[in-house]
């Protein structure tokens, strides 16, 4: 991969732990020659409690 390429999603990822939603779990990204499609997914607390797991955020942080 272009050593730009990777540094730009490395950008990404920092900004993402940095700046994304405090119960978000996941990040996807999907780019082809037509599209850019961006899925997010996030749990809140009381989800994780009912589902009976426990699970981090994007930046690592334990969904309290």
């Amino acid at each position: 991969m272009n050593n730009e390429i990777q540094a730009k999603i490395n950008e990404l990822n920092e900004a993402l732990r940095k700046h994304a939603p405090s119960g978000m779990t996941t990040f996807r990204l999907f780019v082809n020659c037509e599209e850019v499609n961006v899925e997010t997914t996030t749990r809140t607390p009381d989800q994780l409690k009912e589902d009976g797991i426990s699970m981090r955020n994007i930046a690592g942080n334990w969904i309290a």
